[in-house]
Protein backbone atom coordinates (compact mmCIF):
# COMPACT_ATOMS: atom_id res chain seq x y z
CA UNK A 1 0.00 0.00 0.00
CA UNK A 2 2.83 2.34 0.86
CA UNK A 3 4.42 1.52 -2.48
CA UNK A 4 1.17 2.46 -4.28
CA UNK A 5 0.85 5.75 -2.47
CA UNK A 6 4.51 6.48 -3.08
CA UNK A 7 3.95 5.81 -6.79
CA UNK A 8 0.80 8.00 -6.85
CA UNK A 9 2.39 10.97 -5.17
CA UNK A 10 5.69 10.70 -6.99
CA UNK A 11 5.78 13.39 -9.64
CA UNK A 12 2.09 14.22 -8.95
CA UNK A 13 2.31 17.65 -10.52
CA UNK A 14 3.47 16.09 -13.77
CA UNK A 15 0.67 13.59 -13.70
CA UNK A 16 -1.98 16.30 -13.13
CA UNK A 17 -0.50 18.37 -15.88
CA UNK A 18 -0.69 15.41 -18.24
CA UNK A 19 -4.33 14.84 -17.36
CA UNK A 20 -5.20 18.47 -18.02
CA UNK A 21 -3.33 18.39 -21.29
CA UNK A 22 -5.15 15.17 -22.33
CA UNK A 23 -8.59 16.65 -21.53
CA UNK A 24 -7.72 19.82 -23.36
CA UNK A 25 -6.60 17.90 -26.40
CA UNK A 26 -9.87 15.86 -26.30
CA UNK A 27 -11.97 18.96 -25.89
CA UNK A 28 -10.16 20.75 -28.69
CA UNK A 29 -10.42 17.72 -30.96
CA UNK A 30 -14.09 17.14 -30.22
CA UNK A 31 -14.99 20.75 -30.96
CA UNK A 32 -12.80 21.00 -34.01
CA UNK A 33 -13.63 17.73 -35.67
CA UNK A 34 -17.23 17.09 -34.20
CA UNK A 35 -18.44 20.43 -32.92
CA UNK A 36 -21.85 21.11 -31.21
CA UNK A 37 -24.41 22.97 -33.23
CA UNK A 38 -28.11 23.98 -33.21
CA UNK A 39 -30.43 22.44 -35.76
CA UNK A 40 -34.15 23.29 -36.40
CA UNK A 41 -36.66 20.49 -36.97
CA UNK A 42 -40.33 20.75 -38.00
CA UNK A 43 -42.36 17.91 -36.55
CA UNK A 44 -46.12 17.23 -36.38
CA UNK A 45 -47.75 17.51 -32.98
CA UNK A 46 -48.66 14.19 -31.33
CA UNK A 47 -51.76 13.71 -29.14
CA UNK A 48 -51.06 11.34 -26.24
CA UNK A 49 -53.68 9.52 -24.15
CA UNK A 50 -56.39 10.18 -26.70
CA UNK A 51 -58.42 7.27 -25.30
CA UNK A 52 -59.11 9.39 -22.20
CA UNK A 53 -61.58 11.45 -24.26
CA UNK A 54 -63.65 8.43 -25.24
CA UNK A 55 -63.61 7.12 -21.70
CA UNK A 56 -64.86 10.39 -20.24
CA UNK A 57 -67.29 11.09 -23.15
CA UNK A 58 -65.40 14.13 -24.30
CA UNK A 59 -64.62 15.25 -27.79
CA UNK A 60 -61.75 17.32 -29.15
CA UNK A 61 -63.52 19.83 -31.34
CA UNK A 62 -60.37 21.14 -33.04
CA UNK A 63 -58.73 17.73 -33.41
CA UNK A 64 -58.09 18.15 -37.12
CA UNK A 65 -56.46 21.52 -36.53
CA UNK A 66 -54.19 20.12 -33.81
CA UNK A 67 -53.15 17.11 -35.86
CA UNK A 68 -52.13 19.51 -38.62
CA UNK A 69 -50.09 21.62 -36.23
CA UNK A 70 -46.33 21.67 -37.02
CA UNK A 71 -44.06 22.28 -34.06
CA UNK A 72 -40.76 24.08 -34.74
CA UNK A 73 -38.02 22.65 -32.47
CA UNK A 74 -34.43 23.85 -32.26
CA UNK A 75 -32.19 20.96 -31.15
CA UNK A 76 -28.58 21.17 -29.92
CA UNK A 77 -26.17 18.28 -30.52
CA UNK A 78 -22.90 17.21 -32.10
CA UNK A 79 -22.70 17.73 -35.77
CA UNK A 80 -22.11 14.04 -36.57
CA UNK A 81 -25.15 13.03 -34.52
CA UNK A 82 -27.34 15.66 -36.14
CA UNK A 83 -26.12 14.73 -39.61
CA UNK A 84 -26.75 11.07 -38.85
CA UNK A 85 -30.30 11.94 -37.69
CA UNK A 86 -30.95 13.95 -40.82
CA UNK A 87 -29.99 11.01 -42.99
CA UNK A 88 -32.40 8.57 -41.40
CA UNK A 89 -35.88 7.66 -42.56
CA UNK A 90 -38.72 10.07 -41.63
CA UNK A 91 -40.25 7.41 -39.38
CA UNK A 92 -37.00 7.13 -37.44
CA UNK A 93 -36.77 10.90 -37.09
CA UNK A 94 -40.42 11.02 -35.90
CA UNK A 95 -39.53 8.56 -33.12
CA UNK A 96 -36.40 10.50 -32.17
CA UNK A 97 -38.12 13.90 -31.91
CA UNK A 98 -41.67 13.73 -30.53
CA UNK A 99 -43.50 17.00 -29.71
CA UNK A 100 -46.70 16.10 -27.89
CA UNK A 101 -49.47 17.13 -25.53
CA UNK A 102 -50.97 14.92 -22.81
CA UNK A 103 -54.78 14.78 -23.09
CA UNK A 104 -54.91 13.04 -19.74
CA UNK A 105 -54.24 16.39 -18.10
CA UNK A 106 -57.73 17.69 -19.05
CA UNK A 107 -60.10 18.40 -16.17
CA UNK A 108 -63.06 16.25 -17.27
CA UNK A 109 -65.52 17.50 -14.67
CA UNK A 110 -64.87 21.10 -15.63
CA UNK A 111 -65.83 20.32 -19.21
CA UNK A 112 -68.95 18.37 -18.22
CA UNK A 113 -70.13 21.19 -15.97
CA UNK A 114 -69.73 23.80 -18.68
CA UNK A 115 -72.53 24.73 -21.08
CA UNK A 116 -70.46 24.73 -24.22
CA UNK A 117 -66.98 24.33 -25.62
CA UNK A 118 -64.16 24.75 -23.08
CA UNK A 119 -60.76 26.14 -24.12
CA UNK A 120 -57.97 24.18 -22.39
CA UNK A 121 -54.31 25.35 -22.80
CA UNK A 122 -51.68 22.58 -22.68
CA UNK A 123 -47.87 22.82 -22.81
CA UNK A 124 -46.11 21.14 -25.68
CA UNK A 125 -43.33 18.81 -24.53
CA UNK A 126 -40.60 17.14 -26.61
CA UNK A 127 -39.13 13.68 -26.18
CA UNK A 128 -35.52 13.46 -27.53
CA UNK A 129 -32.70 10.95 -27.67
CA UNK A 130 -30.20 11.41 -24.85
CA UNK A 131 -27.50 12.92 -27.05
CA UNK A 132 -29.79 15.83 -27.92
CA UNK A 133 -31.32 18.70 -26.05
CA UNK A 134 -33.95 21.17 -27.21
CA UNK A 135 -33.35 24.88 -27.05
CA UNK A 136 -36.81 26.13 -28.09
CA UNK A 137 -40.33 24.86 -28.96
CA UNK A 138 -42.74 26.88 -31.05
CA UNK A 139 -45.61 26.89 -30.27
CA UNK A 140 -44.94 26.13 -26.64
CA UNK A 141 -48.64 26.09 -25.74
CA UNK A 142 -51.64 24.91 -27.80
CA UNK A 143 -55.28 25.56 -27.01
CA UNK A 144 -57.64 22.62 -27.07
CA UNK A 145 -61.34 23.06 -27.71
CA UNK A 146 -63.00 20.39 -25.57
CA UNK A 147 -66.71 19.61 -25.44
CA UNK A 148 -68.87 16.93 -23.88
CA UNK A 149 -70.36 14.16 -26.02
CA UNK A 150 -74.17 13.97 -25.79
CA UNK A 151 -76.89 11.95 -27.52
CA UNK A 152 -80.33 13.22 -28.51
CA UNK A 153 -83.28 11.50 -30.20
CA UNK A 154 -85.03 13.14 -33.18
CA UNK A 155 -88.10 12.32 -35.22
CA UNK A 156 -87.38 11.81 -38.91
CA UNK A 157 -89.20 14.47 -40.91
CA UNK A 158 -90.30 14.08 -44.54
CA UNK A 159 -89.37 16.82 -46.98
CA UNK A 160 -91.61 16.42 -50.04
CA UNK A 161 -90.18 17.73 -53.32
CA UNK A 162 -92.32 18.03 -56.45
CA UNK A 163 -95.87 16.79 -56.98
CA UNK A 164 -97.45 13.56 -58.16
CA UNK A 165 -98.56 13.01 -61.74
CA UNK A 166 -101.91 14.55 -62.82
CA UNK A 167 -104.87 12.32 -62.02
CA UNK A 168 -103.06 10.76 -59.06
CA UNK A 169 -102.82 11.53 -55.37
CA UNK A 170 -100.31 10.85 -52.64
CA UNK A 171 -102.12 8.76 -50.05
CA UNK A 172 -99.32 8.33 -47.56
CA UNK A 173 -95.63 7.88 -46.85
CA UNK A 174 -94.52 5.35 -44.24
CA UNK A 175 -90.94 5.46 -42.97
CA UNK A 176 -89.30 2.31 -41.67
CA UNK A 177 -87.26 4.38 -39.18
CA UNK A 178 -89.38 7.11 -37.65
CA UNK A 179 -86.74 8.36 -35.21
CA UNK A 180 -82.96 8.29 -34.86
CA UNK A 181 -80.37 9.14 -32.23
CA UNK A 182 -77.79 11.83 -32.95
CA UNK A 183 -74.47 11.66 -31.06
CA UNK A 184 -71.74 14.27 -31.13
CA UNK A 185 -70.21 17.29 -29.50
CA UNK A 186 -72.65 19.11 -27.27
CA UNK A 187 -72.30 22.28 -29.34
CA UNK A 188 -73.07 20.39 -32.55
CA UNK A 189 -76.01 18.38 -31.21
CA UNK A 190 -77.53 21.52 -29.69
CA UNK A 191 -77.30 23.11 -33.13
CA UNK A 192 -79.34 20.33 -34.75
CA UNK A 193 -82.67 21.71 -35.94
CA UNK A 194 -84.02 18.46 -37.31
CA UNK A 195 -83.43 15.16 -39.03
CA UNK A 196 -85.20 14.15 -42.21
CA UNK A 197 -85.30 12.58 -45.64
CA UNK A 198 -85.96 14.29 -48.97
CA UNK A 199 -88.51 12.61 -51.26
CA UNK A 200 -88.92 13.71 -54.87
CA UNK A 201 -92.40 12.65 -56.03
CA UNK A 202 -92.24 14.06 -59.56
CA UNK A 203 -90.86 10.90 -61.23
CA UNK A 204 -93.13 8.54 -59.25
CA UNK A 205 -96.41 7.39 -60.87
CA UNK A 206 -97.41 4.47 -58.66
CA UNK A 207 -96.87 3.03 -55.19
CA UNK A 208 -93.22 2.17 -54.53
CA UNK A 209 -90.45 1.82 -51.93
CA UNK A 210 -87.32 3.99 -51.81
CA UNK A 211 -84.15 3.75 -49.72
CA UNK A 212 -83.19 7.28 -48.67
CA UNK A 213 -80.23 8.78 -46.76
CA UNK A 214 -81.01 10.52 -43.47
CA UNK A 215 -79.86 14.13 -43.40
CA UNK A 216 -79.17 16.27 -40.31
CA UNK A 217 -79.94 19.99 -40.59
CA UNK A 218 -78.67 22.83 -38.42
CA UNK A 219 -80.77 25.84 -37.44
CA UNK A 220 -79.39 27.76 -40.42
CA UNK A 221 -80.72 25.09 -42.75
CA UNK A 222 -77.36 23.63 -43.78
CA UNK A 223 -76.45 19.96 -43.92
CA UNK A 224 -74.37 19.00 -40.88
CA UNK A 225 -74.63 15.22 -41.19
CA UNK A 226 -70.84 14.81 -41.32
CA UNK A 227 -70.42 16.53 -37.93
CA UNK A 228 -72.43 14.02 -35.90
CA UNK A 229 -73.05 10.29 -35.72
CA UNK A 230 -76.39 8.59 -36.38
CA UNK A 231 -77.46 5.19 -35.11
CA UNK A 232 -78.90 4.58 -38.62
CA UNK A 233 -77.86 6.47 -41.72
CA UNK A 234 -80.72 5.61 -44.09
CA UNK A 235 -84.35 4.53 -44.04
CA UNK A 236 -86.93 2.94 -46.33
CA UNK A 237 -89.92 5.01 -47.41
CA UNK A 238 -93.08 3.19 -48.51
CA UNK A 239 -94.92 5.61 -50.81
CA UNK A 240 -98.57 5.05 -51.78
CA UNK A 241 -99.78 6.90 -54.87
CA UNK A 242 -103.24 6.06 -56.25
CA UNK A 243 -105.26 7.17 -59.31
CA UNK A 244 -108.26 9.50 -58.97
CA UNK A 245 -111.71 8.96 -60.48
CA UNK A 246 -115.21 10.41 -60.09
CA UNK A 247 -118.03 8.68 -58.22
CA UNK A 248 -121.70 9.56 -58.75
CA UNK A 249 -124.07 9.52 -55.77
CA UNK A 250 -127.88 9.38 -55.78
CA UNK A 251 -130.23 9.99 -52.85
CA UNK A 252 -133.38 7.84 -52.94
CA UNK A 253 -136.37 8.68 -50.72
CA UNK A 254 -138.07 5.63 -49.26
CA UNK A 255 -141.60 5.58 -47.83
CA UNK A 256 -144.37 8.14 -47.74
CA UNK A 257 -144.77 11.22 -45.55
CA UNK A 258 -147.30 11.23 -42.73
CA UNK A 259 -150.98 11.44 -43.49
CA UNK A 260 -152.09 14.81 -44.85
CA UNK A 261 -148.51 15.68 -45.90
CA UNK A 262 -146.98 15.56 -49.34
CA UNK A 263 -143.44 15.77 -50.66
CA UNK A 264 -143.01 19.23 -52.08
CA UNK A 265 -139.41 18.90 -53.18
CA UNK A 266 -136.05 17.51 -52.18
CA UNK A 267 -132.49 18.29 -53.14
CA UNK A 268 -128.99 17.15 -52.29
CA UNK A 269 -125.49 18.25 -53.08
CA UNK A 270 -122.99 17.37 -54.21
CA UNK A 271 -123.91 14.41 -56.39
CA UNK A 272 -120.34 13.70 -57.49
CA UNK A 273 -117.21 12.98 -55.51
CA UNK A 274 -113.62 12.33 -56.48
CA UNK A 275 -112.17 9.21 -54.93
CA UNK A 276 -108.83 7.41 -54.96
CA UNK A 277 -108.23 3.67 -55.03
CA UNK A 278 -106.26 1.03 -56.86
CA UNK A 279 -106.94 1.10 -60.60
CA UNK A 280 -108.73 -2.27 -60.61
CA UNK A 281 -111.02 -1.10 -57.79
CA UNK A 282 -111.96 2.08 -59.64
CA UNK A 283 -112.84 0.09 -62.76
CA UNK A 284 -115.42 -1.94 -60.83
CA UNK A 285 -116.76 0.93 -58.71
CA UNK A 286 -120.51 1.59 -59.40
CA UNK A 287 -122.43 4.70 -58.47
CA UNK A 288 -123.72 4.78 -54.90
CA UNK A 289 -127.41 5.02 -53.99
CA UNK A 290 -128.26 6.10 -50.46
CA UNK A 291 -131.79 5.53 -49.17
CA UNK A 292 -133.36 8.06 -46.82
CA UNK A 293 -136.49 6.92 -44.97
CA UNK A 294 -139.22 9.58 -45.00
CA UNK A 295 -142.01 7.19 -43.99
CA UNK A 296 -144.27 9.03 -41.56
CA UNK A 297 -142.34 12.27 -41.91
CA UNK A 298 -144.45 15.30 -40.95
CA UNK A 299 -141.94 18.16 -41.09
CA UNK A 300 -139.12 19.37 -43.30
CA UNK A 301 -135.90 17.42 -43.08
CA UNK A 302 -132.32 18.76 -43.30
CA UNK A 303 -129.80 15.94 -43.08
CA UNK A 304 -126.05 15.59 -43.51
CA UNK A 305 -124.62 12.31 -44.75
CA UNK A 306 -120.97 11.32 -44.55
CA UNK A 307 -120.14 9.67 -47.85
CA UNK A 308 -117.11 7.99 -46.26
CA UNK A 309 -119.54 5.74 -44.37
CA UNK A 310 -120.75 4.40 -47.71
CA UNK A 311 -117.46 3.96 -49.57
CA UNK A 312 -116.36 0.39 -50.32
CA UNK A 313 -113.17 -0.95 -48.69
CA UNK A 314 -110.01 0.37 -50.30
CA UNK A 315 -111.69 3.55 -51.59
CA UNK A 316 -111.02 6.96 -50.05
CA UNK A 317 -111.99 10.54 -50.86
CA UNK A 318 -109.56 12.85 -52.56
CA UNK A 319 -107.87 14.72 -49.73
CA UNK A 320 -109.24 18.16 -50.60
CA UNK A 321 -112.88 17.02 -50.70
CA UNK A 322 -115.45 17.42 -47.96
CA UNK A 323 -117.18 14.11 -47.17
CA UNK A 324 -120.60 15.67 -46.50
CA UNK A 325 -123.78 15.39 -48.59
CA UNK A 326 -126.41 17.95 -47.63
CA UNK A 327 -129.97 16.71 -48.10
CA UNK A 328 -133.08 18.89 -47.83
CA UNK A 329 -136.61 17.45 -47.91
CA UNK A 330 -139.52 19.92 -47.97
CA UNK A 331 -143.07 18.81 -47.10
CA UNK A 332 -146.35 20.62 -47.57
CA UNK A 333 -149.80 19.86 -46.14
CA UNK A 334 -151.84 17.74 -48.54
CA UNK A 335 -155.06 19.19 -49.87
CA UNK A 336 -157.56 18.21 -52.54
CA UNK A 337 -159.03 20.30 -55.29
CA UNK A 338 -161.53 19.65 -58.04
CA UNK A 339 -160.88 21.02 -61.51
CA UNK A 340 -163.57 21.45 -64.15
CA UNK A 341 -161.94 20.86 -67.48
CA UNK A 342 -163.75 21.79 -70.69
CA UNK A 343 -164.27 18.93 -73.05
CA UNK A 344 -162.29 20.82 -75.65
CA UNK A 345 -159.21 19.87 -73.63
CA UNK A 346 -159.73 16.17 -74.33
CA UNK A 347 -157.19 14.83 -76.80
CA UNK A 348 -158.50 12.03 -78.97
CA UNK A 349 -155.85 9.57 -80.06
CA UNK A 350 -156.66 7.17 -82.82
CA UNK A 351 -155.51 5.74 -86.11
CA UNK A 352 -157.78 7.95 -88.16
CA UNK A 353 -161.14 6.37 -87.24
CA UNK A 354 -164.37 8.40 -87.35
CA UNK A 355 -165.91 8.60 -83.91
CA UNK A 356 -168.43 10.57 -81.88
CA UNK A 357 -168.52 11.26 -78.12
CA UNK A 358 -172.11 10.92 -76.88
CA UNK A 359 -173.79 12.72 -73.99
CA UNK A 360 -174.00 16.29 -72.82
CA UNK A 361 -171.13 18.68 -73.52
CA UNK A 362 -170.37 19.25 -69.82
CA UNK A 363 -166.96 19.89 -68.22
CA UNK A 364 -165.02 16.96 -66.92
CA UNK A 365 -164.54 17.13 -63.12
CA UNK A 366 -161.20 15.87 -61.87
CA UNK A 367 -160.33 15.78 -58.15
CA UNK A 368 -156.65 15.59 -57.28
CA UNK A 369 -154.52 15.89 -54.16
CA UNK A 370 -151.07 17.28 -53.63
CA UNK A 371 -148.95 19.85 -51.79
CA UNK A 372 -151.02 22.87 -50.93
CA UNK A 373 -148.56 25.43 -52.25
CA UNK A 374 -148.37 23.71 -55.61
CA UNK A 375 -152.00 22.74 -55.82
CA UNK A 376 -153.16 26.34 -55.97
CA UNK A 377 -150.64 27.16 -58.65
CA UNK A 378 -151.94 24.35 -60.84
CA UNK A 379 -154.13 25.26 -63.82
CA UNK A 380 -156.55 22.91 -65.44
CA UNK A 381 -154.53 23.12 -68.64
CA UNK A 382 -151.72 21.36 -66.77
CA UNK A 383 -153.93 18.27 -66.49
CA UNK A 384 -153.87 15.98 -69.50
CA UNK A 385 -157.07 14.16 -70.59
CA UNK A 386 -156.58 11.59 -73.34
CA UNK A 387 -159.22 9.49 -75.11
CA UNK A 388 -157.41 6.53 -76.61
CA UNK A 389 -159.38 4.88 -79.45
CA UNK A 390 -156.75 2.57 -80.82
CA UNK A 391 -158.03 -0.80 -82.15
CA UNK A 392 -161.70 0.06 -81.56
CA UNK A 393 -164.25 -1.51 -83.93
CA UNK A 394 -167.50 0.06 -85.20
CA UNK A 395 -170.00 0.38 -82.42
CA UNK A 396 -170.72 2.00 -79.06
CA UNK A 397 -167.96 1.88 -76.45
CA UNK A 398 -167.49 3.07 -72.85
CA UNK A 399 -163.96 4.50 -72.84
CA UNK A 400 -162.25 5.71 -69.63
CA UNK A 401 -160.23 8.87 -69.97
CA UNK A 402 -156.50 8.71 -69.30
CA UNK A 403 -155.61 11.41 -66.76
CA UNK A 404 -152.04 12.70 -66.77
CA UNK A 405 -150.95 14.74 -63.72
CA UNK A 406 -147.76 16.66 -63.01
CA UNK A 407 -145.31 15.04 -60.62
CA UNK A 408 -146.32 15.20 -57.00
CA UNK A 409 -150.09 15.02 -57.55
CA UNK A 410 -152.46 12.09 -57.13
CA UNK A 411 -155.85 11.41 -58.72
CA UNK A 412 -158.57 11.18 -56.06
CA UNK A 413 -161.68 10.85 -58.19
CA UNK A 414 -162.53 7.95 -60.43
CA UNK A 415 -161.39 8.11 -64.00
CA UNK A 416 -164.20 9.68 -66.08
CA UNK A 417 -165.84 7.33 -68.60
CA UNK A 418 -167.24 8.59 -71.90
CA UNK A 419 -169.55 6.90 -74.40
CA UNK A 420 -168.03 6.93 -77.85
CA UNK A 421 -169.69 5.84 -81.11
CA UNK A 422 -167.18 4.55 -83.62
CA UNK A 423 -168.67 5.04 -87.10
CA UNK A 424 -165.97 3.98 -89.43
CA UNK A 425 -162.58 2.31 -88.92
CA UNK A 426 -159.42 3.83 -90.26
CA UNK A 427 -158.61 3.38 -93.91
CA UNK A 428 -155.39 1.69 -95.01
CA UNK A 429 -154.01 5.08 -95.96
CA UNK A 430 -154.48 6.30 -92.37
CA UNK A 431 -152.75 3.41 -90.66
CA UNK A 432 -149.37 5.08 -90.65
CA UNK A 433 -150.38 8.23 -88.77
CA UNK A 434 -152.70 9.42 -86.01
CA UNK A 435 -153.60 12.87 -84.74
CA UNK A 436 -155.58 14.58 -82.05
CA UNK A 437 -158.03 17.33 -82.68
CA UNK A 438 -155.39 20.01 -82.05
CA UNK A 439 -153.42 18.87 -85.06
CA UNK A 440 -150.54 17.18 -83.16
CA UNK A 441 -148.75 14.53 -85.17
CA UNK A 442 -147.78 11.81 -82.67
CA UNK A 443 -145.48 10.18 -85.20
CA UNK A 444 -143.29 13.23 -85.55
CA UNK A 445 -143.79 16.88 -84.61
CA UNK A 446 -146.58 19.38 -84.25
CA UNK A 447 -148.33 19.97 -87.56
CA UNK A 448 -148.65 23.74 -87.71
CA UNK A 449 -150.38 23.70 -91.09
CA UNK A 450 -152.85 20.95 -90.31
CA UNK A 451 -156.24 21.55 -91.86
CA UNK A 452 -159.53 19.73 -91.93
CA UNK A 453 -158.29 17.44 -94.69
CA UNK A 454 -155.15 16.50 -92.75
CA UNK A 455 -156.66 15.05 -89.52
CA UNK A 456 -159.87 13.64 -88.06
CA UNK A 457 -161.94 15.71 -85.61
CA UNK A 458 -163.67 14.15 -82.63
CA UNK A 459 -167.32 15.22 -82.83
CA UNK A 460 -168.85 16.55 -79.63
CA UNK A 461 -172.61 16.66 -79.24
CA UNK A 462 -174.81 17.92 -76.44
Amino acid sequence: MRKFLAFFYKDLHWKLLSLVLAFSLWFIGANVFNPLRNEPFHMPLQLHNFEVLSRDRLVLVNEEELRDTIVNIVIRGHGQDLDNLRSREPAFVANAIVPSINLGAIDTQMVLDAEGVVIVPLNVSVNLYQEFEHLSITPGIVHLEIDAVITERFMVARNIVGGVAPGHELQGIELLNTNVTVTGARSDVNNVAGVGVSIDLSPIHSSTELTLPIIVYCHSGYDMTDKVQLNVTETTARIQILPIDSLNVNINLVGEPAENFSLLEYSFEPNEFYVVAEAYTLEELPYITIDIDIDGLYSDLASTINIEDWLPPGVALRQDMSPHIYVNVTLDPTETRTFSIPREQIRTRSLGIISQILGEDLPINITISGPRSLLYELHYTDIGLDLNLFDFVIGLHDVPLTVTLPDGFNLISQRPILQVQVHEPASEDDNDEYYDYNGYDYNDNYNDDAGEDDFILANFTL
